[in-house]
C-alpha cells in the first residue's frame, strides 16, 4: 500500500517531506542541546576528550537538522507549485464554464429574437 504523500491538518495540506523535514529539523535541534551542556562542563573541568567528542554530537546533530531543513524546503517548494497548479486548473474551468454559459445565453437570445417577433399592421379607414 502507498504511503500518503501528504497530511491534512485542518484544511491545511502539508506534504509528508515538508513535516518530515520540520519534525526531523526540530527533534535534531532539540538533541544539540545536550551534547553542547555536555561541552560546556567538560570545558570547565578541562576534560579535552570529553569536549571533544561532545563537539562531535554537536557537528553530527547539527548536520542532521541541515539535511532535514533542506528536505523541509523541498516539500514546501513542491507545496507552493502544487498551490500554483491547483489555482491555475480552477482557473482555467472557471474559463471554461463562463465560455459556455455564455454561449448558451447568446444562444437564448437569438432564439427569443428570431422567429417569434409580434407584427402590428395598422389599416387607414375612416373613423367615422
Amino acid at each position: 500500500m502507498p504511503l500518503c504523500q501528504e497530511l491534512k491538518f485542518g484544511g491545511v495540506t502539508i506534504h509528508v517531506k515538508t513535516m518530515e523535514g520540520l519534525v526531523g529539523a526540530s527533534a535534531n535541534a532539540n538533541l544539540l542541546d545536550t551534547p553542547f551542556q555536555v561541552f560546556k562542563e567538560a570545558r570547565r573541568r578541562g576534560d579535552t576528550g570529553t569536549m571533544e567528542r561532545a563537539m562531535g554530537y554537536v557537528g553530527e546533530f547539527s548536520g542532521k537538522a541541515g539535511e532535514y531543513m533542506e528536505k523541509a524546503k523541498k516539500g514546501i517548494e513542491e507545496d507552493g507549485k502544487e498551490a500554483r497548479e491547483k489555482v491555475e486548473l480552477e482557473q482555467e474551468n472557471a474559463i471554461q464554464k463562463r465560455k459556455v454559459e455564455h454561449k448558451e445565453l447568446e444562444k437564448k437570445e437569438k432564439e427569443s429574437k428570431g422567429g417569434q417577433t409580434d407584427t402590428v399592421e395598422i389599416s387607414e379607414g375612416s373613423m367615422e
